[in-house]
């Protein structure tokens, strides 16, 4: 990537870069870069258009991996990122999601209906479009709004969902098989747990098993419903 110089500043010219993410060769961010760069005093502001297609999320979001999450994502990105002297980078991002699949442990993958809007600011990521999943068998498909943080959730579920999902978020749960019919708002944070909050009706022979009873729950019919629990 090319520099010339601008009134004692950097200025980086329209380029094309093409650069491997660290996971495997099929994963790759193609951008062009425009803006400003001084590199005595560590500063700059660049605003950045590409394509990115990566096929190993969790490897880059280290609380993606630890809710044991395969995710892969194609997407066509803007982002600004800024440096003042003194103060941590500010990166802002928005993009328009063209291809994605999620596949919680244990469960069927999910991949992207159509397209959704994501808005990345101050940590999280924010569906400004809801975002609609659905498994090649149909067995999911669910409609999810809101967003995630590195150190929090709060998302809104409605439709046919994996039961792997709630052993993804939630420590209460050891392990989950089947889908269910869910309309479900799932918020907290990962430290101090999630709160899951509305109904649940999971198919005949769907399988939860609670760590607390430390038994597996098979369900033949019905449904559950889920409230915070308030303390006195």
């Amino acid at each position: 990537m090319s520099l010339a110089s601008s009134s004692g500043a950097k200025h980086v010219h329209d380029e094309k870069l093409e650069a491997g993410s660290p996971c495997d060769p099929g994963s790759r961010v193609w951008a062009t870069i425009v803006g400003d760069v001084d590199a005595a005093n560590g500063t700059f502001d660049l605003a950045v258009d590409g394509l990115v297609d990566e096929h190993d999320l969790e490897d880059l979001f280290p609380a993606v991996a630890a809710r044991g999450l395969d995710v892969s994502a194609k997407a066509r990105a803007s982002a600004q990122l800024v440096r003042e002297e003194g103060k941590p980078v500010d990166v802002r991002a928005q993009a328009t999601l063209l291809a994605a699949s999620v596949q919680p442990p244990g469960s069927l993958r999910a991949d992207l209906v159509d397209t959704a809007e994501v808005l990345w600011a101050d940590g999280r990521v924010q569906l400004t479009k809801p975002a609609r999943f659905r498994a090649p068998d149909g067995g999911v498909d669910v409609v999810v709004r809101g967003s995630v943080g590195s150190k929090d959730i709060a998302l809104d579920l409605d439709g046919s969902l994996a039961l792997g999902v709630a052993k993804a978020f939630t420590p209460q749960i050891g392990n989950a098989q089947g889908t269910a019919t869910t309309k479900l708002a799932v918020h907290g944070t990962y430290a101090s747990g999630v709160t899951i909050e509305g109904t649940l009706t999971p198919t005949p022979g769907a399988v939860i098993t609670p760590r607390a009873l430390g038994a597996p729950i098979t369900f033949l019919g019905g449904s559950i419903g889920f409230a915070p629990v308030t303390e006195n």
